[in-house]
């Protein structure tokens, strides 16, 4: 449904459809408590509407997942991730290292396949600044053991210490 937001960390049977304007944030709560939400099924995105663009909402402050950063699990052979015009937030905490890589959308499988591209990152291998930090993205995946190869990765170039400024 447009504007729903899902905060969640577990698993989901089943394809998942973020309308247009909906939110799908990782973990217990908005903010400040990172999870993996895993999906056994497809992941769309919805584009377009009155609503505005569908956002993928993740929490960054350390290197582990499910506990210092969310993630999207996408489980199960010839699934699609379907991102095409979505807009990525990042919300950073202070632990944010230079050169560390923030596996984002984790495909367990080989043949999953990431479609399209967030609406503010839109160049593979392209910076990005989203939150108090500068990224490279990545949709083609990771050299990272254990991980399938065909992911959304962020890997930190520069992190901004705004003090006590909003986010």
């Amino acid at each position: 449904a447009g504007d729903a937001t899902l905060v969640a960390a577990g698993t989901l049977n089943g394809p998942l459809t973020v309308g247009s304007g909906g939110v799908v944030s990782p973990g217990l709560a908005i903010e400040g408590s990172p999870g993996i939400l895993t999906i056994n099924g497809d992941l769309t995105f919805q584009t377009g509407g009155s609503n505005g663009p569908a956002r993928l909402v993740m929490d960054l402050d350390g290197t582990t997942p499910g506990t210092q950063y969310d993630q999207v699990v996408v489980n199960g052979t010839n699934r699609t991730v379907l991102l095409d015009g979505t807009e990525l937030v990042v919300r950073n905490g202070t632990n944010l290292t230079v050169g560390a890589r923030y596996i984002i959308v984790n495909n367990t499988a080989a043949t999953t396949r990431i479609v399209g591209r967030f609406s503010n990152a839109p160049d593979e291998g392209g910076t990005v600044v989203l939150g108090s930090a500068s990224y490279r993205i990545t949709y083609a995946g990771s050299s990272i053991a254990g991980v399938a190869g065909n992911d959304v990765v962020l890997t930190v170039l520069m992190s901004f210490d705004f003090g006590d400024a909003p986010n």
